[in-house]
């Protein structure tokens, strides 16, 4: 879906039909097929989330022009308006689910907490700040109509079409106030279109709606993916993971670990899975251990030279070393490459600690077993 805006203008075909000098004319475009009742009250639940969130998020937008907290009556006032909404359309029967509100709510206010957190991390006033959560309110809202509309009568042009120019305007504010500064924060429009997006679409639209199934490699990340494309879009900037798997893997559209990314960590219990064609590399069992993702092997000749193939993983590249004369006294020749360093000299009266043995020559202790 692009994310140039996108102007559309549909103009009725107009019939006319003459009835003595009467001239009646008919805008046969809002012509629609019958929407069922089960249907039309599930629509307008999600219109009415949409509609709530930006009401929700208007009362932080003023919040955060006079920095202070948002006030409490306008916060009760926009939740009561959606109780009712749902409690109206579940008394006429025609609500396939009722008693759904609760849940609805509650996914609101997760999208609202995480937007605010992320937009307003201070409670100093900020008009930035402001104007960014009020964009971000109308997105939602915006978000929902079209998902509504398109639940109403389909039209995959049409949709993304609408989802095209609601991303269009909630960019353009976000880019507008940073433009005119006093930002607390910066460069944060994809994340924020990505949480609205996730938990309208991925949430609350699929509690209302028959929800569509996803599709790994069209460039959107739908529900039950963590992504689609090349990274990771939740990965943490320093330790990743910054991969995503392609379409057709056994893991597709799930993050995964690149090459000499962190893939374990015992002293936090992480474990992360590599990409395809990476294998997580874990040494000897020892304190504060860690794991890397490296191109996969089964044996050395997987490896390129000066590279090693050890614990499932091509290790490398190391210096290149003809004959063990080429390395310094603390690496061992493998494969064309000097493998090393390795910090723990042996003898028979100095064994190597578990999980390690004695290299004859140099006398070093290399590791010999892999980790969990």
């Amino acid at each position: 879906m692009s994310l140039a805006p996108v102007v559309r203008k549909r103009f009725g075909t107009l019939a006319f039909l003459t009835v003595g000098v009467v001239v009646v004319f008919l805008d046969l475009s809002d012509v629609r097929a019958a929407v069922s009742p089960a249907v039309g009250c599930a629509t307008k639940k999600l219109v009415g989330a949409g509609r709530t969130a930006r009401a929700l998020l208007r009362c932080h937008t003023t919040a955060a022009r006079r920095g202070d907290a948002a006030a409490v009556d306008c916060i009760v006032h926009a939740e009561e308006a959606l109780s009712k909404l749902a409690a109206r359309l579940d008394a006429t029967g025609s609500c396939t689910i009722t008693g759904d509100a609760a849940a609805i709510a509650a996914d609101i206010d997760a999208l609202v907490a995480a937007a605010v957190a992320r937009l307003r991390p201070r409670p100093a006033a900020s008009p930035c700040a402001a104007n960014k959560l009020a964009a971000t309110g109308d997105y939602a809202r915006d978000l929902t109509k079209a998902f509504a509309r398109d639940a109403r009568q389909s039209d995959p042009a049409r949709l993304d079409a609408d989802q095209a120019t609601a991303v269009s305007r909630f960019v353009r504010a976000f880019f507008l106030g940073e433009e005119r500064g006093g930002c607390l924060t910066t460069d944060d429009d994809g994340a924020i279109a990505q949480l609205v997006h996730d938990e309208v679409a991925a949430r609350i639209r699929c509690r209302l709606l028959p929800c569509p199934a996803p599709v790994c490699g069209n460039q959107v990340i739908e529900a039950n993916e963590q992504c689609d494309g090349q990274t990771c879009p939740g990965g943490d900037p320093f330790y990743g993971p910054h991969g995503c798997s392609p379409p057709g893997s056994a893991s597709e559209c799930d993050c995964c670990a690149v090459t000499d990314e962190l893939c374990y960590m015992s002293d936090v219990f992480l474990s992360i899975p590599c990409c395809p064609g990476l294998a997580c590399v874990i040494g000897p069992r020892q304190p504060h251990n860690t794991g890397g993702c490296a191109p996969a092997c089964s044996q050395q000749s997987d490896c390129p030279p000066g590279n090693i193939c050890f614990c499932g993983g091509c290790q490398g590249p190391y210096p290149p070393c003809a004959q063990q004369s080429d390395c310094a006294s603390d690496r061992i020749c493998v494969n064309a490459g000097c493998w090393g360093p390795f910090f723990f000299s042996c003898s028979p009266a100095e064994p190597c600690p578990p999980g390690y043995a004695c290299y004859p020559d140099p006398q070093v202790c290399v590791p010999v077993e892999c980790g969990p």
